[in-house]
C-alpha cells in the first residue's frame, strides 16, 4: 500500500462517482468496496472527510494493455476529492 493524499478529479461532480483521473491517467471505478466518514477534530469544526474504497481499471484500450485492475481509497472534504492510497 503507498499514501498519495493528491487531488484527483472525479465525475460526476454529485453523487457517487464512476470516473476519476489521476495524474493524467483515467479511472473507471467498477465497485464499491466500503466507504466511512471521518471527523477527527470535530470540536474544532473539522470538514467530515467522506472515504470510499474502491476497485478501478484504465479507462483507456491503450492503457488497460499497461496496467492491472487497482484497489483505492478516496475521498472527499467539500467539494474537492484525493487520492489517499492505493492497496496492493
Amino acid at each position: 500500500m503507498k499514501a498519495y493524499y493528491e487531488p484527483i478529479e472525479v465525475e460526476p461532480d454529485t453523487g457517487p462517482p464512476s470516473i476519476l483521473r489521476w495524474r493524467c491517467k483515467t479511472y473507471q471505478i467498477r465497485r464499491l468496496l466500503d466507504y466511512w466518514i471521518l471527523q477527527n477534530r470535530w470540536w474544532e469544526k473539522e470538514e467530515k472527510r467522506v472515504y470510499l474504497l474502491v476497485e478501478t481499471e484504465p479507462f483507456t484500450e491503450q492503457s488497460r494493455a499497461k496496467e492491472s485492475p487497482a484497489t483505492m481509497e478516496i475521498y472527499r472534504v467539500g467539494k474537492d476529492w484525493k487520492l489517499a492510497r492505493i492497496l496492493d
